[in-house]
């Protein structure tokens, strides 16, 4: 028999139109959803999933279209009005009275100009007795700070220093750079829990292995920093330095949108690679292409983990193709689950050339193999267990 009621802790994001359930924006709900079916019924801690959007109804429907349970689902709204940042403020408050809500944590994909309401609910926090943490998701803020705010970097030092402002009392990243910006500055103050998260997921109803052909993909935003053009000198160079009619069956797709779309368009015709390299804009369905494919291909330019797409690659059974950078050994066991390169476009041409003329028996092996440990390393029940220590060792902080 129960004795005690279980602590009510919140995860706070914004989800508005043009992205909830989308990209980035559905992996905390797919979160949610996972700790729903492993502790919805745990004496120690209840999850209640604060969303604040620009759309209820929108909202609500993404909700149910993604099979998340709406039981412990708050929507809140986004106001438009001169008393905007107060009125929302207000809203939150009072879900975090009713609710007795011990701890929140705050969602941000990039350290943007943070939410008015942490300012507030800082300087309540000891009355309320609320902890206040914050997930960290990207490394830009990390690279600005331990490089010395070089190059691109710089625009975070004024964000950084509005962080600073808000007495945080955990921090959780994926990123271990994320430690170091901790001891080494006051971005976040000095929280009492620091947590590194080493395991990733993914939604493995969507992405399972399907009759394969021979394709290569790469998938992300494209952008600079993702370096979709070294994947297509890597094919260039591949194709120009063997007999191509030997492996004329392999084909290489290249599935994302943003600026560098005709950049890449007019490469692929300029080198005559046209009927070797295809362009498909992002799509929420890309999971067709991912689970007939082989291999997949990673050129991020500061770390591979936590890249959710090498975990979807990896459950659709694919091998993994990347630059031997940041902590992709999470990912990528060399050799048996896929094949590291060095971190240039001639590197990643050899790895290529690698995969492609390995026996079909090596090359189903390596596939194999890459899902296999997608459930050995990344399990839903391993991410979720990092959460729920996280806030029971922040809980275990008094509030001050």
């Amino acid at each position: 028999m129960r004795t005690t009621k279980p602590t009510n802790v919140a995860i706070y994001q914004v989800l508005n139109r043009n992205s909830a359930f989308r990209g980035p924006g559905v992996f905390f709900p797919l979160f949610n959803r996972r700790f729903q079916k492993y502790y919805a019924n745990d004496e120690n801690i209840r999850l209640i999933y604060i969303i604040k959007t620009d759309d209820i109804e929108a909202a609500k429907e993404g909700a149910r279209n993604h099979e998340l349970e709406e039981s412990n689902i708050i929507f809140l709204p986004q106001r438009n009005n001169r008393l905007k940042h107060f009125l929302e403020f207000w809203d939150f408050l009072m879900v975090i009275l009713k609710h007795r809500i011990k701890a929140v944590t705050f969602i941000t994909f990039s350290l943007w100009d943070p939410d008015p309401k942490l300012f507030f609910l800082n300087r309540l926090r000891s009355w309320l007795g609320v902890k206040l943490s914050l997930v960290v998701t990207y490394n830009g803020h990390a690279k600005a700070f331990l490089n010395d705010y070089q190059g691109r970097f710089e625009k975070y030092i004024i964000r950084h220093e509005r962080y600073s402002k808000v007495k945080w009392d955990g921090v959780i990243s994926w990123y271990a750079d994320t430690l170091e910006l901790v001891e080494k500055s006051m971005v976040f103050g000095k929280p009492k829990v620091v947590k590194i998260i080493e395991s990733n997921f993914c939604d493995d109803s969507l992405f399972h292995p399907e009759e394969k052909s021979k394709i290569i993909y790469w998938a992300g935003a494209l952008m600079p920093y993702k370096r979709p053009m070294m994947f297509l000198e890597a094919i260039n160079l591949l194709v120009n330095s063997i007999d191509w009619s030997q492996y004329k069956d392999w084909k290489f797709s290249i599935i994302g949108s943003g600026p560098m779309m005709d950049e890449l368009l007019g490469y692929i015709e300029v080198n005559k690679l046209d009927g070797i390299v295809e362009v498909i804009e992002f799509h929420k369905d890309y999971y067709n292409i991912t689970n007939r494919s082989m291999a997949h291909v990673s050129t991020q330019e500061i770390d591979h983990f936590p890249n959710l797409v090498i975990n979807e690659a990896m459950a659709s059974r694919c091998a993994v193709i990347a630059t031997s950078i940041g902590r992709v050994r999470k990912f990528v066991d060399e050799g048996q689950t896929g094949i590291l390169c060095d971190d240039n476009y001639i590197g990643l041409s050899s790895a290529l050339r690698t995969f492609i003329e390995l026996s079909d028996e090596d090359r189903d092996s390596m596939m194999t193999k890459s899902r296999e440990l997608m459930f050995e390393r990344h399990s839903d029940i391993a991410y979720v267990n990092t959460f729920r220590s996280f806030w029971s060792d922040m809980l275990n902080q008094s509030v001050k």
